[in-house]
């Protein structure tokens, strides 16, 4: 059996399953489940003017086919607007997706974060836009029509601000999608009218192609009197031929999991997944023969840097193709195909009988073991990479992680994991990956036939590095800005200094390495004098490390990188501010530093005369950004002179809100851009963003955490604001 997930909405929101069949007519928890595992969710759906959307059909749908059924999946909104989803079994993922469509065609779309962990009612809010339809026809390279076309899913906008349906969603909201038919011919329908939508398709006998951005048409369009031509590329054949290598024959013919994945253009197609058996050559070579879309130049996409002072250059990177297997493991462990149209292409992988290493994840200064959330520990192992000597990896330069059956891997709350490996020298890297941050552990083991037992592997929570900014006299210097250098192997996010020059650094990240040792470089400069100097920290996994001074001595401070017109197409949808005054804000709500409204929505005119970092986050991101740290920073060491506007998410509820200040309290303004009027008008489509604004309320910089690198906010917020 197949299942897909959309992998680029993995990387900031969600991992996409198959939706179960709404019911009209709840009647409790499905399959006698547990009330504390159940969830309702309730909202709000409303117009585009913002007037509440009556008789308006709300579909949920769960992220992960853990759950097997999701009854009471639909309800329809009250006069008021207001939906209820009562008694859904708990996907235990982060998000669940609302679909919505209105009696006269208008639809909605969006996540609900099921945040805190604990909670078992989650608030949501719905914006219903006007709906439209694409009506497409299908062709092949000849001209000749193509049926049985079946779209796969639809995706328009970016980060947060996605509008997302699969076909499995549509069936479940009750709207099944068609396949093309003897002519082609094929109309897609409950889509946002205007948007540019990129759909999947699933042509007959082949893995997935995607489309260039396709427009809906509009309420009321002709039924499609030139629908949108689409021309089906020819797949490549690719042929993964699998090696027996030692103790691996005979071959499983069944049990390999398959999947592929694209890059480049077609990266913005879904990762499939898929059981395969083996296929058997003439010449009895076993493998495993996939359809491909063609990834030849004809083909290619644009890659967008992040900075906005390059050009857009276009790159291909074709598709990876992964197989695992229970009892096996192989290397490599992926393959990358670059296939013309029509193309047939052979690569080879070798199979190694799989074996198992166990062990236990402990603090290594308390010895306390290291399960379960919050901290999301994994065990990763990496093999031996010869041919990729110059490329440094979480286990060292030379190895290169072996991508296991996650079927077969598993870690406890006790801290107890196990894991598959070659029977061969392998590295274990322990590492973190959720709301807290780690110090990894990493052994080296030779692995016999049999499997082995590695005992307690180290696994620590990060350090804090803490000290005292001071300059060429010895006396502290207040507000100093502090960070891990571009050097430094740990990163660390820049703070500010208090009032007697000390500061506390948290890192981010570190290197695994088999001493379980490493070294800090911190960077500090005084906010507004041209004074910096640097530091150094010996970390030993486990241990607390010494106090640091930074001492301050002379030292210019750079220009601003392109100050006057700089292009904001980072996160922007396409708007160019240039040397023009930006929007102004069109904040309807106001809030305290507790979180509690108020009656003063800011404005960029009142700031006249001071510059603004508009701060475009949501409750969800500042719970997990470590870069919102920054944000304070900055705000902190340059309060005389700049104003951070901190806009929270229009899908944050009141109540999500008033978590988030409690857990981090507010700095300068902050306000709830209730209808995503604000972050619309200045087209920013992910979160967070980060916009600097001059005195004169023109654009300065955009910045995009994701793709900063620590202290870059602070550096050159500083650089504009000296420059001036």
């Amino acid at each position: 059996m197949a299942t897909s997930s959309l992998s680029l909405l993995i990387a900031s929101l969600l991992a996409v399953a198959l939706p179960a069949e709404p019911d009209d007519s709840p009647d409790g928890p499905p399959n006698g489940a547990a009330k504390s595992d159940v969830i309702t969710v309730t909202g709000v759906a409303t117009t585009a003017d913002g007037t509440p959307a009556a008789g308006v059909r709300v579909t949920v749908v769960a992220p992960k086919p853990l759950v097997e059924a999701v009854a009471s999946a639909s309800a329809v909104t009250d006069a008021d607007g207001r939906y209820v989803l009562p008694d859904l079994p708990h996907p235990h993922t982060q998000l669940v997706w609302l679909m919505a469509k209105g009696p006269d065609g208008a639809v909605g779309n969006q996540h609900v974060n099921l945040w805190p962990r604990d909670a078992t009612t989650f608030d949501s809010k719905l914006a219903m836009v006007p709906g439209g339809r694409l009506s497409l026809t299908f062709t092949d390279a000849d001209g000749a029509p193509v049926e049985g076309v079946r779209p796969k899913s639809t995706v328009a906008g970016h980060g947060m601000e996605r509008f997302i349906l699969t076909r499995e969603w549509a069936a479940a909201a009750g709207s099944p999608w068609p396949a093309s038919d003897a002519e082609g011919r094929l109309t897609l329908g409950d889509l946002p009218a205007g948007e540019e939508m990129q759909v999947a398709f699933d042509p007959p006998g082949q893995h997935r192609q995607i489309t260039d951005p396709l427009v809906v048409s509009e309420p009321g369009a002709p039924a499609a009197p030139d629908p949108i031509a689409v021309t089906i590329r020819q797949a490549g054949l690719f042929e993964v031929r699998i090696d027996p290598g030692e103790g691996a024959e005979p071959l499983p013919r069944d049990g390999y999991l398959v999947r592929t994945h694209g890059n480049g253009r077609v990266g913005t197609d879904a990762g499939t997944y898929e059981e395969r058996s083996l296929d058997a050559t003439p010449d009895g070579q076993a493998v495993i023969a996939l359809k491909l879309p063609a990834s030849g130049p004809e083909v290619t996409g644009s890659y967008r840097t992040w900075n906005p002072d390059q050009t857009e250059r276009e790159r291909d990177f074709g598709a990876v193709v992964t197989v695992t297997h229970p009892d096996l493991v192989f290397v490599p462990s992926s393959l990358t195909a670059r296939l013309n149209p029509g193309e047939r292409k052979v690569e080879t992988i070798t199979a190694l009988r799989r074996t198992t290493v166990t062990g236990r994840l402990v603090d290594p200064a308390t010895g306390e073991p290291q399960g379960g959330a919050p901290g999301f520990p994994t065990v990763d192992v990496y093999i031996p990479a010869p041919d990729q000597s110059n490329r440094s990896t979480p286990a060292g330069v030379g190895w290169k992680r072996l991508q296991a059956d996650q079927r077969q891997t598993s870690i406890e709350e006790d801290g107890r994991f196990t894991v598959g490996t070659p029977r061969d020298k392998v590295r274990l890297v322990a590492k973190g990956r959720g709301s807290e941050q780690w110090f990894p552990g990493m052994l080296e083991v030779d692995v016999p036939p049999e499997g082995f037992n590695v005992g307690d592997v180290p696994l620590a929570r990060m350090p804090e590095l803490t000290g005292t900014v001071v300059n060429a006299d010895g006396e502290p210097v207040p507000r100093a800005l502090v960070w891990t250098t571009h050097d430094s192997a740990v990163t660390a996010p820049a703070t500010a200094a208090d009032a007697n020059g000390r500061f506390t650094l948290r890192p981010e990240s570190i290197p695994a390495s088999l001493e379980g040792r490493s070294s800090a470089e911190i960077a500090a400069f005084d906010p507004l004098k041209p004074f910096a100097g640097t530091a150094k920290f010996t970390l030993i996994r486990g241990e607390t490390p010494e106090p640091a001074t930074v001492r301050l001595e002379p030292r210019e401070i750079a220009l601003p990188p392109g100050r006057a017109g700089s292009p904001s197409r980072d996160a922007f949808s396409g708007r160019w501010f240039l040397d023009g005054v930006v929007p102004e804000l069109t904040l309807s709500k106001a809030l305290a530093p507790d979180g509690t409204p108020t009656d003063d929505p800011p404005t960029l005119k009142s700031l006249r005369g001071r510059w603004v970092l508009l701060n475009f986050t949501s409750a969800l991101h500042d719970r997990r950004n470590v870069y919102a740290g920054e944000v304070r920073a900055v705000a902190e060491a340059f309060a005389d002179r700049l104003t951070v506007v901190t806009i929270y998410h229009s899908s944050d509820t009141d109540e999500q809100i008033v978590r988030a200040v409690a857990r981090q309290p507010a700095v300068g303004i902050t306000a709830d851009d209730v209808d995503g009027a604000t972050q619309r008008a200045f087209g920013v489509h992910q979160i967070p963003t980060y916009i600097l604004l001059d005195p004169e309320g023109r654009f300065q910089k955009v910045f995009v955490p994701r793709q900063e690198i620590a202290g870059n906010l602070p550096k050159i917020v500083r650089q504009f604001i000296t420059a001036e």
